[in-house]
């Protein structure tokens, strides 16, 4: 069973194993009061509470000056989330076609932006009207490339949520005929249930 930890900034981190909460508790990273879940969404129960863990807080709970400087030290996000990815993630199936798909929007509408400004030059400005559609290309090239950063630091099943958003954006990009996003699209939702399942998960 994995777990969800909530910190007190409100931020969620995981998912966890039993191994990894027991580490945290003699690391003193967890209190008997951490908001311990099963989902990212909760619902959440003191660690304390939690059968997996509710001894150690009795024989391994850290003491004195140690417990004041690291009780209120939540885990570190990209660590928890990284103890969990498998070796090799993301499949490069899902990383490649997201990487280039941004790629090319960038391209196309900072290339876009650009004729039309030059064609602006020729046209007293009329042309500099057409602009504007290559700006929605650019913002989504950026953060489709973000995105392919936070790859490996994200937790895996809400990076994969994210993607399945960027592809269908990418199929609905027919409307203004940018074919290669298109085809990074359909082989991004063609290969997620693959990734879910390498993860453990449940298609979608």
């Amino acid at each position: 069973m994995t777990y969800w930890i909530l910190s007190a900034d409100g931020r969620t981190y995981g998912p966890a194993d039993e191994a990894t909460l027991r580490r945290w508790i003699a690391e003193g990273r967890l209190t008997p009061e951490t908001p311990v879940g099963a989902s990212p969404d909760g619902p959440w129960s003191e660690a304390r509470m939690i059968p997996a863990v509710s001894d150690l807080f009795v024989t391994a709970a850290p003491t004195g000056a140690h417990a004041t400087a690291t009780a209120a030290t939540p885990p570190v996000g990209p660590t928890a989330a990284a103890s969990q990815v498998p070796p090799g993630w993301p499949p490069n199936e899902l990383a490649v076609p997201l990487l280039v798909s941004g790629i090319f929007h960038l391209v196309y509408g900072v290339s876009a932006f650009g004729s039309s400004c030059a064609l602006g030059i020729t046209t007293m400005g009329l042309g500099c009207c057409c602009g504007v559609l290559g700006i929605p290309a650019i913002v989504l090239g950026l953060f489709e490339v973000m995105h392919y950063s936070q790859r490996t630091t994200m937790d895996p099943q809400r990076w994969l949520d994210r993607t399945k958003i960027f592809a269908i954006i990418d199929i609905c990009c027919v409307l203004w005929g940018n074919i290669v996003a298109i085809v990074c699209g359909i082989v991004v939702l063609t290969q997620l249930d693959g990734a879910r399942m390498r993860l453990g998960g449940n298609p979608r």
